[in-house]
């Protein structure tokens, strides 16, 4: 959680987690941490969650068009 937080707002996450040893172990428990977060990130959902999300993009682009159609 504080990965992922850490990289929203461009800190590191042992600054967040008030961790501090030597300037190399911060730095490679970032690394560690950081890694583990974009993985999870990158993983695929579920195919139903996936046509959810389209739908609502689609659903979204049509009513932008609907408010321009009527300004």
């Amino acid at each position: 959680m504080a990965g992922a937080l850490a990289l929203r707002i461009g800190k590191r996450p042992t600054e967040l987690l008030r961790i501090s040893e030597s300037p190399l172990e911060d730095l490679l428990l970032d690394a560690a941490i950081i890694a583990q977060v974009t993985a999870e990130q990158e993983e695929p959902g579920s195919l139903k969650e996936e046509i959810k999300r389209k739908r609502r993009r689609l659903w979204a682009k049509k009513c932008q068009l609907e408010k321009l159609e009527y300004s």
